[in-house]
């Protein structure tokens, strides 16, 4: 008898209407908790309007596809400009200088100038846009930035010309002027660069284009003994 009534209790328990009930209210609960946006997913979807349509996109448009509300923006960015310039921003030093650090005076040289011109392709594909469009904007440059020597461009030329004079002192390129080098070496990644960015031209692997530029210059970094 009550092992009876035990089983007709546990089927009232885990009824259907029960278990309906149930999942209700855990839907509900979990629909009510807000969902938290960070700061970067804003900046994500900012950096992705911006470049889609420039400055003059609106942060309703912006709030929209960062999936928050407008209010919420300017609870963080106190002004479009300000969040402009957050999104839109360069890397005070971009992560391939470490590479350099790293491959200095190590390995086979011909590779490791393969494998960082791959890395500084990829990566001004990533800022030229950016700062294309920010010189657009007619905005005021960062104060960080008012300084010439802190200009990206002559940080990127100023640490490459440091990585061939190293490379020129060991022995393993031949004496040359280090500043011309490293010019030589930038050149054709501008010009990938940019013609991609002006949609004149299929992007070509990185790597490809990398391997192919490196076999180009060696015929005049190489010692002459390599030749």
């Amino acid at each position: 008898m009550l092992e009876a009534v035990y089983d007709q209790d546990m089927a009232t328990f885990f009824s259907d209407s029960w278990v309906d009930r149930h999942v209700n209210e855990y839907i509900l609960i979990n629909m009510s908790r807000p969902v938290t946006i960070t700061t970067d997913q804003i900046l994500e979807a900012a950096r992705e309007v911006f470049l889609e349509r420039g400055f003059g996109a609106s942060t309703a448009e912006i709030a929209q596809r960062a999936g928050v509300s407008e209010g919420s923006l300017f609870n963080r960015f106190a002004t479009k400009e300000e969040l402009f310039l957050a999104a839109i921003g360069v890397p005070a030093e971009p992560p391939w200088f470490a590479t350099v650090e790293r491959l200095s005076g190590q390995g086979d040289l011909k590779a490791n100038l393969v494998d960082l011109y791959v890395e500084i392709i990829e990566h001004f594909r990533l800022i030229l846009p950016r700062i294309t469009m920010h010189w657009a904007s007619r905005l005021p440059q960062p104060s960080e930035l008012k300084r010439i020597d802190e200009l990206p461009p002559v940080k990127i030329q100023r640490k490459l010309t440091e990585f061939f004079a190293r490379e020129i002192e060991l022995g393993r390129l031949r004496p040359c002027d280090p500043r011309l080098a490293a010019a030589a070496y930038l050149g054709g990644i501008h010009h990938l660069a940019m013609v991609e960015m002006m949609g004149r031209q299929d992007p070509i692997p990185a790597r490809r284009f990398a391997e192919e530029m490196v076999n180009l210059l060696w015929r005049g970094y190489s010692p002459a003994a390599d030749r």
